[in-house]
């Protein structure tokens, strides 16, 4: 068994649908799909038993923790024919800013509530930026725990 996707640098949103490829050589029955979020000290299901045909579609499940220390690991299933992927991938999280809104005016010097939603498990804060040329640059408003708010 060789892992084919992931195998390393990969980017996956937490919620997407992403396939899951590999090879074989000589016989191998039914494969175990499983992945990791702490570079293989533990190990998730995706699913067992499931036909070796070198192609799984699995989406990234919404409560995933995010990581930039993932692999997938397929092995034979009752056997002890395995592989994982080469090197790391990132399971990252989906943040949606919910305000401001497009189209909102904001006064300046104003206080004014950001808020966001996050699909996927974060730990750590949040930074906050503002541009006002379109993304070319940033400036940094705060760094916030991952609430979905801000007032500032």
């Amino acid at each position: 068994i060789r892992v084919s996707v992931p195998n390393g640098g990969e980017r996956w949103d937490v919620g997407t649908p992403h396939d899951i490829t590999w090879t074989t050589t000589g016989t191998v029955g039914n494969v175990n799909i499983e992945y990791s979020t702490d570079n293989g000290s533990t190990y998730t299901t995706i699913v067992s038993s499931t036909t070796n045909d070198g192609l799984y579609s699995w989406t990234v499940p919404s409560d995933a923790v995010v990581s930039s220390s993932c692999l997938v690991r397929i092995s034979e299933d009752g056997g002890t024919v395995a592989d994982e992927s080469n090197n790391v991938f990132s399971i990252t999280p989906i943040i949606a800013i919910t305000s401001p809104d497009s189209g909102d005016q904001w006064e300046a010097d104003s206080t004014q509530a950001v808020t966001w939603s996050i699909t996927g498990t974060v730990s750590g804060n949040i930074v906050l930026e503002y541009s006002t040329d379109n993304g070319a640059n940033y400036n940094t408003i705060a760094v916030s725990g991952n609430d979905g708010s801000f007032d500032g």
